[in-house]
Protein backbone atom coordinates (compact mmCIF):
# COMPACT_ATOMS: atom_id res chain seq x y z
CA UNK A 1 0.00 0.00 0.00
CA UNK A 2 1.51 3.22 -0.60
CA UNK A 3 1.97 6.10 1.84
CA UNK A 4 -1.08 8.25 0.77
CA UNK A 5 -3.26 5.26 1.14
CA UNK A 6 -2.70 5.30 4.62
CA UNK A 7 -3.37 8.44 5.20
CA UNK A 8 -6.90 8.21 3.75
CA UNK A 9 -7.29 5.66 6.15
CA UNK A 10 -6.07 7.12 8.60
CA UNK A 11 -8.28 9.84 7.86
CA UNK A 12 -11.43 7.95 7.71
CA UNK A 13 -10.77 6.39 11.06
CA UNK A 14 -10.58 9.37 12.94
CA UNK A 15 -13.94 10.33 10.93
CA UNK A 16 -15.09 7.24 12.53
CA UNK A 17 -14.34 7.91 15.50
CA UNK A 18 -15.63 11.37 15.83
CA UNK A 19 -18.94 10.62 15.08
CA UNK A 20 -18.95 8.27 18.05
CA UNK A 21 -17.86 10.90 20.08
CA UNK A 22 -18.54 14.18 18.39
CA UNK A 23 -16.51 16.16 19.75
CA UNK A 24 -14.62 17.51 16.77
CA UNK A 25 -11.23 16.60 18.26
CA UNK A 26 -11.19 13.59 15.84
CA UNK A 27 -12.16 15.91 12.57
CA UNK A 28 -9.11 17.76 13.40
CA UNK A 29 -6.62 14.63 13.52
CA UNK A 30 -8.74 13.73 10.14
CA UNK A 31 -8.71 17.03 8.52
CA UNK A 32 -4.93 16.90 10.14
CA UNK A 33 -4.17 13.27 8.13
CA UNK A 34 -5.72 14.65 5.35
CA UNK A 35 -2.88 17.29 4.68
CA UNK A 36 -0.62 14.92 5.70
CA UNK A 37 -1.53 12.13 2.58
CA UNK A 38 -1.50 15.70 0.23
CA UNK A 39 1.76 16.51 1.81
CA UNK A 40 2.96 12.78 0.48
CA UNK A 41 0.95 13.11 -2.62
CA UNK A 42 3.15 16.52 -3.41
CA UNK A 43 6.66 15.17 -2.25
CA UNK A 44 6.76 11.50 -2.56
CA UNK A 45 7.07 8.59 -0.32
CA UNK A 46 10.53 9.29 0.11
CA UNK A 47 10.11 12.73 2.28
CA UNK A 48 8.31 10.46 4.91
CA UNK A 49 9.30 12.45 8.08
CA UNK A 50 7.60 15.74 6.52
CA UNK A 51 3.81 14.64 5.92
CA UNK A 52 4.35 13.81 9.49
CA UNK A 53 5.72 16.97 10.59
CA UNK A 54 2.58 18.68 8.65
CA UNK A 55 0.03 16.04 9.98
CA UNK A 56 0.87 17.22 13.80
CA UNK A 57 1.51 21.05 13.11
CA UNK A 58 -2.00 21.03 10.88
CA UNK A 59 -3.51 19.02 13.68
CA UNK A 60 -2.30 20.69 16.62
CA UNK A 61 -3.04 24.66 15.27
CA UNK A 62 -6.95 22.80 14.26
CA UNK A 63 -7.50 21.50 17.67
CA UNK A 64 -5.99 24.95 19.56
CA UNK A 65 -7.61 27.39 16.98
CA UNK A 66 -10.67 26.12 15.50
CA UNK A 67 -12.10 23.91 17.22
CA UNK A 68 -12.74 26.11 20.11
CA UNK A 69 -14.42 28.60 18.05
CA UNK A 70 -16.33 25.58 15.97
CA UNK A 71 -17.43 24.26 19.13
CA UNK A 72 -18.59 27.43 20.43
CA UNK A 73 -20.70 27.63 16.91
CA UNK A 74 -22.46 24.49 17.31
CA UNK A 75 -23.32 25.15 20.83
CA UNK A 76 -25.14 28.24 19.75
CA UNK A 77 -26.71 26.66 17.10
CA UNK A 78 -28.20 23.61 17.69
CA UNK A 79 -31.29 24.17 19.95
CA UNK A 80 -31.45 22.85 23.36
CA UNK A 81 -34.46 20.69 24.23
CA UNK A 82 -35.80 19.01 27.20
CA UNK A 83 -34.96 15.06 27.38
CA UNK A 84 -37.45 12.49 27.96
CA UNK A 85 -37.14 12.58 31.68
CA UNK A 86 -36.74 16.80 32.27
CA UNK A 87 -40.15 16.92 29.39
CA UNK A 88 -41.78 15.36 32.21
CA UNK A 89 -41.97 17.94 34.41
CA UNK A 90 -45.45 19.82 34.76
CA UNK A 91 -46.94 17.21 33.62
CA UNK A 92 -49.91 15.56 35.23
CA UNK A 93 -50.03 11.77 36.22
CA UNK A 94 -52.14 9.58 37.42
CA UNK A 95 -51.22 8.03 40.78
CA UNK A 96 -51.58 3.73 40.62
CA UNK A 97 -50.06 2.85 44.04
CA UNK A 98 -50.39 4.89 47.06
CA UNK A 99 -47.62 7.14 46.60
CA UNK A 100 -45.88 8.87 49.66
CA UNK A 101 -42.15 10.36 51.02
CA UNK A 102 -40.45 6.90 50.14
CA UNK A 103 -42.42 4.55 47.38
CA UNK A 104 -45.11 4.82 45.05
CA UNK A 105 -46.41 4.29 41.22
CA UNK A 106 -47.69 6.79 38.94
CA UNK A 107 -48.55 6.76 35.32
CA UNK A 108 -47.50 9.37 33.50
CA UNK A 109 -48.21 9.41 29.47
CA UNK A 110 -48.68 5.91 29.87
CA UNK A 111 -45.83 4.97 31.55
CA UNK A 112 -45.57 4.05 35.08
CA UNK A 113 -42.52 5.89 37.19
CA UNK A 114 -41.35 5.22 40.42
CA UNK A 115 -43.04 8.12 42.26
CA UNK A 116 -42.22 9.98 45.35
CA UNK A 117 -44.31 12.95 47.33
CA UNK A 118 -42.71 16.12 46.66
CA UNK A 119 -43.80 17.21 50.05
CA UNK A 120 -43.85 14.38 51.65
CA UNK A 121 -47.97 13.86 51.99
CA UNK A 122 -49.64 10.66 51.28
CA UNK A 123 -51.34 10.70 47.86
CA UNK A 124 -54.11 7.68 46.93
CA UNK A 125 -54.76 5.95 44.13
CA UNK A 126 -56.71 7.82 41.60
CA UNK A 127 -55.68 10.59 42.11
CA UNK A 128 -54.15 13.55 39.35
CA UNK A 129 -50.43 14.62 40.45
CA UNK A 130 -48.31 16.76 38.98
CA UNK A 131 -44.34 16.42 38.40
CA UNK A 132 -42.39 18.45 40.31
CA UNK A 133 -39.40 17.19 39.30
CA UNK A 134 -37.21 13.95 38.06
CA UNK A 135 -34.58 12.62 39.97
CA UNK A 136 -33.25 9.58 37.68
CA UNK A 137 -35.78 7.07 37.26
CA UNK A 138 -37.84 8.77 40.25
CA UNK A 139 -40.70 11.21 39.83
CA UNK A 140 -40.91 13.85 42.43
CA UNK A 141 -44.96 14.54 42.41
CA UNK A 142 -47.63 17.22 44.07
CA UNK A 143 -51.42 17.75 44.39
CA UNK A 144 -50.80 21.06 43.18
CA UNK A 145 -49.33 22.22 39.80
CA UNK A 146 -46.03 23.40 40.27
CA UNK A 147 -47.01 26.72 39.19
CA UNK A 148 -48.91 27.28 41.67
CA UNK A 149 -46.47 26.23 44.56
CA UNK A 150 -44.54 29.14 43.99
Amino acid sequence: MTSLMWWLIAALVFVLVELVTVDLTFLMLAVGALVGGITTFALGPEWFYTPVIVFAVVSVLLIFLVRPWAKAYLQRSIPKYASNADGMVGKNGLVVETVAAHDGLVRIDGQDWTARSADGSQISPDETVYVARIDGATAYVSRTAPSETH
